[in-house]
């Protein structure tokens, strides 16, 4: 329903017919209601429930992008910190491997973990192959057991 302003306004209407004995409808009784208000206020209600919506998820795109930047910040320092330990070793085993002197490691469990060419030409073994078995295997000779504490 348009009024005099140009607004629109909002009615609801409840009718009722009444009859006389005979069936005919002698008159109609009923109610209008402005409820201009309310429609009003359901329609602001959807409109506001459409934008926290949309904010909801603009807030939620933020936070998945401050996330993977982290992420991506995490994975850019372990790449770097893993190719400075692939250079270090390189490093060290290139020193390692230029020594005269026969040089071998060993891990925690007796297993040769390196040893270098010039180790392996006393022994006259392969290279690789001696880095899998226990020193006593690899180099002939045993080390009496010794407890170490590791910080």
């Amino acid at each position: 329903v348009n009024d005099h302003t140009k607004k629109i306004i909002w009615i609801l209407g409840h009718a009722k017919k009444e009859h006389n004995e005979k069936g005919e409808r002698i008159r109609i009784t009923g109610t209008i209601q402005d409820i201009t208000e309310r429609k009003n206020n359901q329609q602001q209600l959807l409109i506001n429930a459409t934008l926290l919506t949309a904010f909801s998820a603009f807030i939620l795109l933020g936070f998945l992008y401050l996330s993977l930047r982290k992420v991506s910040v995490t994975l850019n320092k372990l790449n770097n910190s893993l190719s400075e330990n692939i250079q270090l070793n390189q490093r060290q085993t290139a020193i390692l491997d230029s020594l005269g002197d026969g040089v071998y490691g060993v891990d925690l469990d007796g297993k040769t973990t390196f040893i270098n060419p010039a180790a392996v030409m006393i022994k006259k073994f392969s290279r690789k192959p001696l880095e899998e078995f226990p020193v006593t295997i690899a180099c002939g000779f045993t080390f009496p057991a010794i407890a170490m504490e590791i910080d």
